[in-house]
């Protein structure tokens, strides 16, 4: 668990500037969009939005937010468009059409600006995007997830929006010991796994590799992992943060994690399990990829404990 005090203690006030709210992926709830809003208001993370932002962010079609070229189109924009920092409204999923919709096939984004991107789920893809072009980003809670944080995951957010910093995550367990320091990404298990093979597959080399997901049951879990290994992704990681598998009985809980042991622990890598991060109250944002100005350190001791601390990437 993150330590309260040095969150609470290292809060300053707000930076002036404001999010633009993204929908790549999945279509939002009117009421699910307002319920965040208000939650984002009260972190003090201002969120902003060209003139007819509402219809685009509420628009579906199917089980996505818009077309694939609407959403292309807006996340371009988005970029071209000075924007600082650009949030998602939650998953879902369509991410990697609106890649293939309106970015170069190279598996690179086009743009001439570099925002700092806020999500994760769905938004692995793009955050592998992000990292592939050295930009900032954090794997972080979209607005959908704001009002069923935690207090520490709200207050770790608060922090990392206005300061830039990430708080040291304790009380961590070894599950594979060692050291490791570098950038983080990965992100949601079956989202990376599925990116293998197209242009936009996650670039995993001198990594931590973190993983999460929902609602995958175990031998699920086993099958995307042994592809992740088989296919030569995990090739040159530097270790795992292993985050939550929630939406699971408590057997099937049990159950995915024995198997991210018997898959991963024969690859040597330093790991630990017990992040707060995922898709219930608890998801710290966590500073993602090369382009981020913070390193992850990953502590696993033999004797059990570990610990994430944080430094600059100079």
């Amino acid at each position: 668990m993150i330590d309260e005090s040095i969150v609470s203690s290292t809060r300053v006030a707000s930076a002036p500037r404001a999010a633009l709210l993204i929908s790549p992926a999945g279509p939002i709830k009117e009421e699910v969009l307002d319920r965040g809003l208000a939650s984002a208001e009260e972190l003090g993370i201002p969120i902003t939005w060209p003139e007819g932002w509402r219809t685009h962010v509420l628009k579906t079609d199917g089980f996505f937010a818009g077309s694939d070229d609407e959403r292309s189109r807006c996340l371009r924009e988005a970029i071209d468009g000075g924007h600082a920092d650009l949030w998602m409204s939650r998953g879902g999923y369509g991410c990697i059409r609106t890649l293939e919709a309106g970015q170069d096939q190279a598996g690179a984004l086009t743009g001439r600006r570099r925002s700092t991107l806020w999500g994760f789920s769905d938004g692995t893809a793009l955050l592998a995007a992000w990292d592939r072009r050295g930009w900032p980003a954090w794997h972080a809670p979209p607005v959908s997830q704001l009002p069923r944080l935690d207090g520490l995951s709200r207050a770790s957010l608060e922090l990392a929006w206005k300061t830039g910093q990430a708080a040291p995550i304790p009380n961590l367990t070894t599950e594979v010991p060692g050291r490791a320091r570098g950038p983080i990404a990965g992100g949601n298990l079956a989202v990376l796994t599925s990116l293998i093979g197209t242009p936009w597959a996650a670039d995993l080399r001198d990594r931590i590799v973190l993983l999460e997901d929902v609602g995958e049951a175990p031998y699920a879990i086993d099958r995307m992992l042994t592809q992740l290994i088989l296919s030569g992704a995990l090739q040159g990681a530097l270790g795992f943060i292993i985050g939550q598998f929630t939406g699971l009985s408590e057997r099937s809980t049990a159950d995915a994690f024995r198997v991210v042991r018997e898959r991963l622990e024969p690859l040597g890598l330093p790991m630990v399990t017990g992040a707060p991060v995922g898709h219930d109250a608890q998801n710290v944002p966590l500073p993602f990829g090369a382009g981020s100005k913070l390193l992850a350190v990953l502590e696993a001791s033999v004797d059990g404990d570990a610990t994430i601390q944080f430094e600059p990437n100079s």
